[in-house]
């Protein structure tokens, strides 16, 4: 896949170069749209730290369609890495990991242990 100069006239500008932006940028180029991409620092430089976080549902409560949406989307972005670095020849150095969050309140510990059992 070739990056070329921003278009003159765009179909659709993407803002934001992380996961989220390049993804949606590199779907509308494939259904043939030009397409500018706009970030404000580096290609990558935040890694979508907004809104991959929204792919995280942890927890068992209060499930609806949106939970449902942002899980199926995290259970498909493994699949989705490997097509893209297939396609590019580049690692998107993706990994599923874990991430430790320090819980001060009592309060929210009992909460976290309801959850925990929950799922």
């Amino acid at each position: 896949m070739s990056v070329s100069p921003v278009p003159s006239s765009p179909d659709i500008a993407v803002i934001g170069g992380g996961i989220v932006g390049l993804w949606c940028a590199l779907a509308a180029a494939r259904r043939g749209a030009r397409v500018a991409l706009i970030e404000k620092r580096t290609i990558g430089a935040g890694a979508s730290g907004g809104m991959l976080g929204a792919l995280m549902p942890h927890q068992p409560v209060g499930w609806n369609e949106k939970k449902r949406f942002q899980l199926d989307g995290l259970l498909s972005l493994p699949g989705r890495i490997a097509e893209l670095e297939t396609a590019t020849g580049h690692s998107c150095g993706y990994r599923r990991v874990g991430r430790l969050m320090p819980i001060a309140h009592p309060e929210k510990r009992r909460q976290s242990a309801q959850w925990a059992d929950g799922a």
